[in-house]
């Protein structure tokens, strides 16, 4: 991987409604993926690029992000910056520009879990002269972005209506340059940049798109997504076991499970196809099936 030394946004600011209860406890970007915090897997793979200037933005629980950096040990250092009032993704960029300070900047959505080729995406950025180059794929339920034979971008449409012709979803990462920013429609002012986009597009200017091809790319918006997340990251492993958690000889775990650190079993316990964090007890004769278990005792199950 090449050193591309881009200047990064880490959008971290959300609420995470969708995965309640999870997130009554922590934001979704400290949730782990097979125990390692989601914010983390980001940074090391921004990391593997070279990018070693990164910002993020927070608002939900702002001090456990940065208690989180403030203790942990990595590669890049961020910066964090914290919303006063949920800016949304236009906003949070605007508010940030000034900090970022570069002609072009990334921008990652701190809720997203894949390994995106991000040399290519700023090629294609600065092949095209586009004021944003958004990086694309083919998921069916999400698909709604239509691409010209120059790999411009020719229409975003507002939610999902039905839609012919091929289409393609948003991952969740672009890349921005400054004067994309300047028609964002300020700082302190929420809005969502993709009607920005919008209007950028009905004026005539270049917003590009990339499509990754073959890539494993997965929005932690809900708790299925979230264990879908989980699932992958064991990649085929049966079991995931953190550090001073100690598994019984009687304790049953069915299919695949992934246990953090410090977890007390009971006896005769059985996990199945579920994600236990740190700190959580499980208690004799409990059953844990398609389910989340928080140290603080919340189990959030799939329904």
């Amino acid at each position: 991987m090449a050193g591309i030394n881009i200047k990064t946004m880490i959008l971290a600011a959300g609420f995470g409604t969708r995965l309640r209860p999870l997130t009554l406890i922590t934001p979704k970007t400290l949730m782990p993926i097979a125990n390692i915090p989601l914010i983390d897997r980001i940074m090391e793979y921004l990391a593997c690029f070279g990018v070693n200037d990164v910002i993020i933005n927070a608002h939900y629980m702002p001090d456990k992000i940065i208690d989180h950096f403030t203790s942990r040990k990595g590669l890049i250092t961020p910066k964090i910056a914290v919303e006063n009032e949920i800016l949304g993704t236009g906003g949070g960029i605007a508010n940030m520009a000034a900090h970022l300070n570069s002609k072009d900047f990334l921008v990652i959505n701190g809720d997203i879990f894949c390994c995106p080729d991000l040399d290519s995406l700023i090629e294609k950025h600065h092949k095209t002269g586009a004021l944003a180059t958004l990086l694309l794929h083919d998921y069916e339920t999400l698909n709604k972005i239509s691409l010209n034979e120059e790999g411009l971008i020719t229409e975003i449409p507002e939610g999902y209506p039905k839609l012919c012709g091929k289409r393609y979803a948003f991952t969740g990462i672009q890349v921005i340059s400054c004067e994309a920013v300047d028609r964002i429609p300020g700082r302190d002012v929420f809005s969502d940049i993709m009607d920005c986009y919008r209007a950028l597009i009905k004026e005539g200017k270049p917003i590009a798109g990339l499509v990754a091809e073959g890539m494993y790319w997965c929005d932690i918006v809900n708790p299925y997504m979230y264990m879908e997340a989980n699932r992958h990251a064991m990649n085929r492993e049966k079991l995931i076991c953190g550090k001073d958690s100690v598994i019984l000889p009687d304790t049953c775990i069915d299919d695949w499970a992934i246990v953090g650190n410090r977890v007390k079993f009971g006896r005769n316990s059985t996990v199945r196809r579920s994600v236990i964090w740190d700190d959580a007890v499980i208690e004799d004769n409990s059953t844990i099936e398609d389910s989340v278990v928080t140290g603080n005792g919340i189990v959030s199950g799939l329904l």
